[in-house]
């Protein structure tokens, strides 16, 4: 008896198994009917009782699926489609049909109940994807349809705030004529202003300055629009910010930067303070020295302006000079008595600033009279050669190694601790990797990954440099973390120059690592016939 009620059970589920697939079929099948946009299929289907709300894995259905023709989705709709359904990641059909810019299909799925304000799982919504692709026709449809345009999503982005961010004007001016609110910060305090600033929009940044933007608002590091448009180097928004007020910057201050020397001598003869400062604590001769205004600087200086003064980030005028490439402005300064060695609160120098900024006449200059090479910065602890390295500003590099830098100190990167020989070997930087040598530098210093020069330079295929190290008695069988040598990763890439220049001074074939693979091994598993056959003699 217990044997046929098992039996019978076994059957029953079964037949529920093989009807639920063969539902699950029809389904399937309507998504797919959907998609190909086949509209007597999709009619068909639904009338022999597919499921017009059944959801893939992704969770998507037949009316998101269908968004590319107008009749599936109608279709779709009038056999009870819900145009609010979302997929796992949050998306509606309208939001999937305001990415693909379907302003007819988006209409449709508003006047049957789709819902304009729903977010997917960042948080935005509709409106904000349409504000950030610059599709206007539906960022018009969703605001006449309830769209809220001051929706935040998880990062508290608006609409407004990605429509500045791209440039898109005509979706800016729509946004703020419907009531958009300019001044909402993000969670990291950033607004629609300092967006457009740092992107260098400048008429998206004159309409909301027009519409009663704050441009002295801060983000949670206390940056304002001012910081995030001098980032982006758009000089023309920096103007506008400061004709605008921005950071307390005066008629005289902008007059000091921007080289009006009639003006600023008209400011001196009422009285203007030659150490008046904004908000950031810039004073006139900063602003001066910035711009490279060298007959401005003179006055200034005539004045009484203190040439070693320091902004709220503890830079001086020297440092905004040397950061511009005004070398002119550099030499007075330095010839009134300007701290060259100054350091600000990040740890930047004069000559870090010039580094930097790839002025080497500056960089010269600064040595010549005494600057030190080596003071690191606080943040990174990188000094100007390290910066150079970076950069690849090998001219400086040259330079700040014949003036005393020394190239073994260290840096951090990535999580990684480098020298300036890893660095430029790693990059194939010959003449750069013999001067280095010359100078001192370490060829086995080792990373906190045991990574050395030569292991560097091996995983690169930079063969010249492989045996320019080796020629200076580099330690050949030195082995990093994995405990890989040279000579195994060379021959797992297939760099057959490099492997035969290690074995030819004597690197060991026979070293295992911590896998247990030797070199032979490498080579063989990669294919690589004439590394194997090298390895064997």
């Amino acid at each position: 008896m217990l044997k046929k009620n098992i039996f019978c059970l076994l059957l029953f589920m079964s037949f529920s198994l093989y009807c639920y697939a063969q539902k699950n079929k029809i389904n399937v099948e309507l998504l797919s009917a959907s998609e190909q946009g086949c509209v007597e299929i999709v009619k068909e289907l639904l009338e022999k009782g597919a499921d017009p709300n059944f959801q893939d894995n992704e969770g998507y259905t037949a009316l998101m699926k269908g968004l590319a023709k107008e009749e599936v989705v109608k279709l779709l709709l009038e056999k009870g489609a819900d145009p609010n359904s979302k997929t796992n990641y949050g998306g509606t059909a309208l939001i999937v049909a305001s990415i693909g810019n379907r302003a007819e299909i988006v209409k449709i799925l508003l006047e049957k109940g789709a819902d304009p304000n729903l977010k997917d799982c960042e948080g935005w919504t509709a409106l904000m994807w349409a504000s950030y692709d610059d599709y206007i026709e539906i960022v018009k449809i969703l605001l006449e349809k309830g769209a809220d345009l001051n929706f935040q999503n998880k990062s508290g982005i608006t609409a407004l705030m990605e429509a500045s961010s791209k440039g898109h004007i005509e979706i800016v001016k729509l946004l703020l004529e419907k009531g958009a609110d300019l001044n909402f910060q993000n969670k990291s305090g950033i607004t629609a202003l300092m967006k457009a600033s740092n992107k260098g929009h400048i008429e998206i940044v004159k309409l909301l300055l027009e519409k009663g933007a704050d441009l002295n608002f801060q983000n949670i590091d206390g940056q304002t629009a001012l910081f995030w448009a001098s980032l982006g180097k758009h000089k023309e928004i920096v103007k506008l910010l400061h004709e605008n007020g921005a950071n307390g910057y005066t008629p005289f201050l902008i007059a000091c930067e921007y080289g009006n020397l009639e003006k600023v001598k008209l400011f001196i003869s009422q009285g203007a303070d030659p150490n008046s400062k904004d908000s950031d604590g810039k004073t006139a001769l900063m602003c001066a020295s910035y711009g490279g205004h060298i007959e401005i600087v003179k006055i200034l200086l005539e004045k009484g302006a203190d040439w070693n003064c320091e902004d709220n980030n503890g830079k001086t005028a020297l440092m905004f000079a040397s950061s511009e490439g005004h070398i002119e402005v550099v030499k007075l300064l330095l010839k009134k008595g300007a701290n060259l060695n100054w350091q600000s609160k990040s740890g930047c120098t004069a000559l870090i600033c010039a580094s930097c900024g790839r002025y080497i006449e500056i960089v010269k200059l600064l040595l010549e009279k005494g600057a030190n090479p080596n003071v690191k910065n606080h943040r990174d602890e990188l000094t100007p050669l390290m910066w150079s390295s970076l950069f690849g500003y090998i001219e400086i590099v040259k330079e700040l190694l014949e003036k005393g830098a020394d190239p073994n100190l260290d840096y951090i990167i990535n999580g990684e601790n480098q020298t300036a020989l890893m660095w430029f070997s790693e990059r194939g930087h010959i003449e750069v990797v013999k001067l280095l040598l010359e100078k001192g530098a370490n060829p086995n210093y080792k990373t906190n990954y045991g990574k050395t020069a030569l292991i560097s330079a091996s995983i690169r295929n930079r063969a010249e440099i492989v045996k320019i190290l080796l020629e200076k008695g580099v330690e050949l069988n030195c082995k990093d973390d994995n405990g890989n040598t040279a000579l195994m990763l060379a021959a797992e890439e297939g760099y057959i120059e490099i492997v035969k220049a290690l074995l030819e001074k004597g690197a060991d074939p026979n070293l295992k690592n911590k896998s247990g693979i030797t070199a032979l091994m490498e080579a063989s598993s990669k294919g690589h016939t004439e590394i194997v056959k090298l390895l064997l003699e």
